[in-house]
């Protein structure tokens, strides 16, 4: 997929996400596919915005100045990061496709993956607004994952709209549980220094 492609169908998405997912829906495209074309671009967003924020713009501490980490040590955790993202989004369009049992729905993994990778789109791009400060407080947008998840739940996997509700609920504990697990794992193997973890 080229970036003017991935570009228009971000933006499709968020502003149609009904019509979207309709068309998403009829899209031949297997498990490679979506990891190759989609995937890694929007999992990638918050891996450059660790890189830009920690290793290039910095850090303000008011006892030690600004602070940058060094390029090999951001650059090993945005990889860390990247890797981990990808496997939480596989991870996640597993326990899908086993809601989808549980609630009756398409028991397929790769529908239940288009459905997981197309709607983590906001929660991940939503990061860019940490790069500025008095933009923070934007990062709540990326929670416009659960209402694409919602919107999608139904078309994608042909759920009932009687079980939409419970089966988007179940799957926003899991993917809160299964967040905090990968940032755990990626601060296990690639630490950032103590004063910047929860910057």
């Amino acid at each position: 997929m080229n970036f003017s492609l991935l570009v228009s169908k971000i933006r499709k998405l968020l502003l149609l996400p009904n019509d979207t997912w309709k068309e998403i829906k009829f899209e031949s495209t297997s498990v490679s596919d979506l990891f190759r074309s989609y995937a890694v671009y929007i999992a990638a967003v918050p891996c450059l915005v660790a890189i830009l924020r920690y290793g290039i713009i910095g850090i303000y501490d008011p006892f030690q100045g600004l602070i940058r980490v060094s390029f090999i040590n951001i650059l090993f955790f945005a990889v860390v990061k990247l890797g981990a993202n990808l496997l939480a989004i596989y991870a996640m369009a597993k326990l899908t496709t086993y809601l989808a049992y549980c609630f009756d729905s398409k028991v397929e993994f790769t529908p239940a993956l288009k459905l997981v990778v197309y709607a983590v789109t906001p929660f991940w791009l939503a990061d860019v607004f940490l790069l500025i400060p008095f933009l923070r407080i934007f990062t709540i947008l990326g929670w416009y994952s659960v209402y694409l998840f919602y919107v999608g739940l139904p078309i994608i996997l042909e759920t009932s709209q009687e079980k939409v509700i419970i089966f988007v609920f179940s799957a926003v504990c899991m993917a809160v549980v299964l967040m905090f697990g990968t940032e755990l794992l990626v601060r296990q193997f690639a630490p950032l220094p103590a004063y910047l973890r929860f910057s």
